[in-house]
C-alpha cells in the first residue's frame, strides 16, 4: 500500500457537491480500507468501489479527490485497483479465482493487465478457464513464447539520436532512456492512465538565435495540459545552471508552464513521489 507523504495533501478537503454524495463516498472508502489489505482481491473489489466512487464525483472532480485528505493511499494505488478491476472484467477473470487458480502477486498482476499484453493475459486466462492453475513460471514460459524470435539490434521507438557507443543505453518496454533513474519514471508515469508521457524525445524550438533541436528527459501530457520533468545527475553542476535555466526559458516562451527538475537520487529511489509531486504541480500551474 503506498500511503501519500505529502503534507500538503492531508491538510487538502474535498468540496462535495451535496451531504448525501459526501456520506456515500465515504462509506466506500471505508470499504475500501478493508479490502486492501485482502492481497489481490482485495485491490480487485476496492477498484469495483473507486468505480462507483468515480461515477458520483465525475472524472475530473474523481481525479481531484485523489489529491485529497479523503483519499489516503497514493493515486497510483488508486489506479492499479482500477485497472484490476476493469480488465478482470473485461477478460473475464473470476473472482474465486484469486488465490486458488491465480497465484501470483499483485505486482505480477498489473504487469500483465494492460492491453500491450493482451496476447499474454487471453492465454492466461484460457489456461484459468481449463481449470488450471497460474503462476510466476506459467507467466514466464508464455512471455517468452510470445516474445518475437527475431529482433533487430535496436528496437527503441521513441524519436531519439542514436546514443553513441560509450552512452549508457538503458531500454524498457521499447523506449530508450539514459539512466535507471529515468526508467523508474517512466514506470511510476506508466501508472497513470490518463498520463501519457514521450522520454527523450528532441523537437525542434525557436530561439533568439534561431531554430534550434532541444530534447528534454520527459515531456508528460496530463489532463490537456503540457509538462517537462528533467531528470539531474552528476553531471548536473551549479556551473551549468545557467545555461539549464536558458533552456527552460525556451520551453516556457513555447507554452510549456512546467519545467520542473529532480535529483536522479531522488528519482531512482521515491519515483512514485516524484511522479504525484510533478502532476500535482501541473495541476495548480494551469
Amino acid at each position: 500500500m503506498q500511503y501519500s507523504q505529502s503534507l500538503e495533501k492531508n491538510l487538502l478537503q474535498f468540496e462535495y457537491t451535496s451531504t448525501q454524495t459526501a456520506l456515500v463516498v465515504r462509506g466506500l472508502v471505508d470499504e475500501i480500507k478493508v479490502n486492501l489489505y485482502s492481497a489481490i482481491l482485495g485491490y480487485y473489489h476496492s477498484g469495483r468501489l473507486l468505480w462507483e466512487i468515480r461515477k458520483h464525483l465525475g472524472y475530473g472532480q474523481f481525479t481531484k479527490w485523489l489529491n485529497t485528505s479523503e483519499w489516503e493511499y497514493s493515486s497510483a494505488t488508486a489506479y492499479k485497483c482500477l485497472l484490476v478491476y476493469k480488465r478482470s472484467r473485461e477478460l473475464g477473470i473470476k473472482t474465486e479465482w484469486f488465490g486458488t487458480q491465480l497465484i501470483i502477486s499483485l505486482s505480477q498482476l498489473v504487469e500483465i493487465l494492460p492491453r500491450k499484453k493482451e496476447r499474454i493475459i487471453v492465454q492466461l486466462v484460457e489456461i484459468l478457464k481449463a481449470g488450471k492453475k497460474v503462476d510466476k513460471e506459467v507467466i514466464s514460459s508464455i512471455t517468452s513464447a510470445t516474445q518475437p524470435r527475431l529482433k533487430p539490434v535496436d528496437t527503441a521507438t521513441n524519436q531519439k539520436a542514436v546514443f553513441s557507443s560509450n552512452e549508457p543505453n538503458h531500454q524498457w518496454s521499447g523506449l530508450r532512456f539514459r539512466s535507471n533513474p529515468e526508467v523508474e519514471i517512466a514506470k511510476a508515469l506508466e501508472q497513470y492512465p490518463d498520463v501519457a508521457f514521450f522520454p527523450n524525445c528532441k523537437g525542434r524550438l525557436n530561439t533568439p538565435n534561431g531554430k534550434r533541436n532541444l530534447e528534454p528527459d520527459f515531456l508528460i501530457f496530463y489532463q490537456g495540459k503540457a509538462g517537462i520533468l528533467e531528470v539531474d545527475g552528476p553531471f548536473h553542476t551549479s556551473e551549468r545552471r545557467v545555461e539549464e535555466q536558458e533552456r527552460e526559458r525556451y520551453f516556457r516562451n513555447h507554452g510549456i508552464r512546467v519545467v520542473e527538475r529532480f535529483d536522479a537520487k531522488r528519482c531512482q529511489q521515491e519515483p512514485e513521489l516524484v511522479v504525484q509531486e510533478f502532476l500535482q504541480m501541473m495541476e495548480k500551474m494551469y
